[in-house]
């Protein structure tokens, strides 16, 4: 009795059924791969958010709107300038006046025949004005004297008040930013926005898990959402480089962008 012998191979498995040869087996081999996706996964979305972020930072992201300023004046001692011109012009310029010896920029005191003024800071074409104190002297229609400060007062030699606001442009999405360096922000108003908004602000990289956690917990025994666990970074980020749209996908994105920020 012969037997047949079947001379067709063994049909392919499908694609979904085939094991590379650098897998290992058993269920190793789904852990190998979920994190070959993940770490493909993490380094794109690092690579697109690192270009995203290099772009912003080039300038790109600042958005400040043009400026239209009116002509200025420049007196100098002896100039003729009447007393009720220089008020005039004081006031075009939105000085405030008070009557103490000013404190702040934008404000002026009238003695007798003398402005004691607290000049804005002011960028000109041809010098900066950091915000000096000045008392000009008025006599006769011209300008008498013409100093720096008020406790140890030096001669200077040009007054110029600074120009008026004509207009104002932007884009459509009509930001109006002023640039302010953290140095010329008062450490109280700081210290009140670190401790209101992100207390371990000093101490974390961006993340704060303990702020996330004591969130969570809250949010979940007030069955809403009560209390936020984002951090300042986080919340720059959402602010600057992505949308209000509550996913996780944003917060994922939200939080790898943080962490850059954070690290440059």
């Amino acid at each position: 009795m012969s037997q047949r012998v079947n001379s067709n191979p063994a049909p392919t498995p499908p694609w979904w059924k085939r094991r590379p040869s650098w897998l290992p087996h058993g269920h190793a081999r789904w852990v190998v791969f979920l994190l070959v996706v993940a770490a493909a996964f993490l380094g794109y979305d690092w690579f697109r958010l690192s270009s995203l972020a290099s772009y912003r930072y080039a300038g790109q992201g600042w958005k400040f709107p043009t400026r239209v300023y009116a002509d200025w004046h420049d007196f100098r001692v002896g100039d003729p300038l009447a007393f009720e011109a220089l008020r005039r012009s004081l006031e075009r310029a939105r000085y405030r006046r008070v009557w103490k010896r000013p404190e702040d920029e934008g404000q002026y005191r009238i003695r007798g025949q003398i402005f004691e003024i607290r000049l804005r800071p002011f960028v000109y074409p041809d010098r900066v004005e950091r915000g000096s104190e000045v008392s000009v002297g008025i006599q006769d229609g011209r300008l008498d004297s013409l100093v720096e400060g008020f406790a140890k007062p030096a001669p200077r030699g040009l007054l110029r008040i600074d120009p008026e606001l004509l207009a104002e442009f932007s884009d459509q999405e009509r930001e109006r930013r002023s640039y302010i360096p953290l140095s010329a922000m008062p450490r109280p108003l700081i210290l009140a926005v670190v401790a209101s908004e992100d207390r371990r602000f000093f101490r974390h990289w961006g993340l704060d898990p303990l702020g996330m956690g004591r969130a969570t917990v809250r949010n979940v025994r007030a069955r809403s959402v009560v209390e936020g666990g984002s951090t300042i970074s986080q919340q720059l980020v959402k602010n600057l480089f992505l949308s209000r749209e509550r996913s996780i996908g944003r917060k994922f994105h939200e939080a790898v962008l943080a962490v850059m920020v954070e690290l440059r």
